[in-house]
């Protein structure tokens, strides 16, 4: 869950995640409110994904690092 507050427009933001819907809380009786408002989301396929990118990054860098270090020796 997300929460964010607009200062601009009196309005705060809650995103469910989870359920894929976004609230819209206003304190002024003077707003109009988009009801199709989206917030984008990463699947636990997107999420896996940059994980497993994140982890060969690091054992490339870690392996091209080890390589040098020898070189030196």
């Amino acid at each position: 869950m997300f929460l964010c507050y607009d200062s601009g427009k009196s309005m705060v933001f809650v995103a469910n995640a989870g359920g894929g819907s976004v609230s819209l809380v206003s304190d002024s009786a003077n707003t109009s409110v988009s009801p199709s408002a989206t917030v984008p989301e990463f699947s636990i396929a997107g999420l896996i994904s940059l994980f497993a990118l994140a982890v060969a990054v690091t054992i490339g860098t870690v392996a091209v690092m080890a390589r040098k270090w020898k070189k030196r020796a």
